[in-house]
């Protein structure tokens, strides 16, 4: 078993570009922390198993037995993420509560507060369900989405919505204030359109996001859910347009900074500041390393 294990350990090492001593040793650690992008030890460097065990989240025995061994081979043969032909994002699991925590509300507090049409925010245009923004969507797409639960009269109102943000909106709510839509119905759009669609959003926006690390992915994925997928030449949407170019350049310190830059359009310790917040800590502590168990495809 060790001569195997030695093996297996000697392949890493090779993967690695380090001499293959078939030992895991402080070199190794080192290596693995520095490919991996694993966080440092709280006391430093990552120079032994346990602590690199601990990084990965494997009881800390400090031995190189098949369980660490195994998580080793499978984070390293996972470094090239391939994402659906269908799907737009790659999305950590453990991440997507940031976005479910603030996207989707308790049933008691849906149908107290969002059951009927809303406005949020001064970008926003009509919003129904959870988090369909009208204004951020065709004619046809209102059409598809909602047709199966609206009435004639409530579908060809939200129709004439498409489009419509700020003032404009504003003007269009009473036309459709009356519309109630269920909660079941809700998260039903929600899951199957509404996330999709906004995944393909980001996509579009920022160009080579795909290419970014997960965690960056959903916290993109978070800001545009929550802010739009709007850029232009004003002032509140000034670092929207700034991230395009940070993304393409894989520039995870200039995209962290844009986001957190963001803040100066809410209150401190409101809820979108705090998000902004969330979102910049997550992309500045972005790892890369992963398993394919890990990641759902939007």
């Amino acid at each position: 078993m060790a001569n195997r294990l030695s093996k297996r350990i000697a392949d890493i090492q090779k993967q690695l570009g380090i001499p293959a001593s078939g030992v895991v040793d402080a070199a190794t650690c080192s290596h693995l922390v520095k490919h991996l992008g694993l966080p440092p030890d709280v006391h430093g460097a990552i120079t032994d198993i346990a602590h690199l065990q601990k990084a990965l989240h494997i009881g800390p025995d400090g031995i190189a037995g098949p369980q660490t061994i195994t998580t080793l081979e499978r984070l390293l043969a996972a470094q090239t993420l391939r994402i659906s032909k269908d799907a737009s994002l790659a999305i950590p699991r453990d991440k997507m509560s940031l976005l479910l925590d603030a996207a989707v509300p308790q049933k008691e507090e849906y149908e107290h507060k969002f059951q009927s049409p809303y406005l949020s925010g001064a970008d926003s245009g009509i919003i129904i369900g959870i988090g369909y923004d009208c204004g951020y969507a065709t004619r046809k797409d209102i059409n598809d989405t909602w047709e199966p639960y609206l009435s004639s009269a409530e579908l060809s109102a939200l129709i004439k919505t498409h489009g419509k943000t700020g003032d404009d909106a504003k003007n269009l709510l009473p036309a459709v204030i009356g519309i109630k839509v269920l909660y079941h119905t809700a998260l039903h759009v929600f899951y199957t359109h509404t996330l999709p669609s906004c995944a393909a959003d980001v996509k579009n926006i920022f160009p080579g996001i795909n290419t970014l690390l997960p965690d960056c992915q959903a916290a993109l994925l978070s800001l545009v859910y929550n802010r739009g997928p709007l850029i232009n030449d004003t002032d509140r949407r000034k670092e929207m347009k700034e991230l395009v170019l940070a993304i393409a350049d894989k520039d995870y310190t200039g995209i962290a900074k844009q986001v957190k830059s963001m803040q100066r359009l809410w209150t401190r310790g409101s809820k979108q500041y705090n998000l902004r917040e969330q979102e910049a800590y997550l992309i500045e502590t972005a790892r890369s390393y992963w398993l394919p168990e890990d990641i759902i495809m939007l």
